[in-house]
């Protein structure tokens, strides 16, 4: 099993020499479509991973999803341009 690093999420972004977490979370619902906003929460990795709270990452990184590899993002761009 992969150990789950802030820096190898998908996530990640490493700005002005900071961790940060891009992950989207919804934050409205439009009360006449319906339609659910979506906007990332750009918080650091170290408040993310280090609070347990439900909207948070946690020690044990539960919305850790893994990096594609540049390869693998390459691919899929273009397949989905076929």
């Amino acid at each position: 099993m992969t150990e789950k690093l802030c820096k190898n999420c998908k996530y990640h972004y490493f700005e002005y020499g900071q961790h940060r977490c891009h992950r989207p979370v919804a934050s409205k619902t439009n009360l006449i479509t319906g339609e659910v906003e979506v906007k990332p929460r750009y918080l650091f990795c170290e408040i993310e991973r280090s609070h347990d709270f439900k909207d948070y990452c946690g020690p044990e990184g539960k919305f850790w999803t893994p990096r594609k590899s540049f390869w693998e993002g390459l691919s899929d761009a273009i397949t989905k341009s076929l």
